[in-house]
């Protein structure tokens, strides 16, 4: 899937809830999780 819509999985390490994110979006979506005050 990721070949044709350009986006990866993501999971929730605690959660174990997944979630579509585009790959262009994923260091932004990273950095949110890491630093969520920031």
């Amino acid at each position: 899937d990721t070949a044709n819509d350009q986006a990866v999985t993501v999971r929730d390490r605690d959660s174990m809830a997944q979630e579509r994110v585009a790959i262009d979006e994923l260091p932004a979506y990273l950095q949110s999780k890491i630093y969520p005050d920031a």
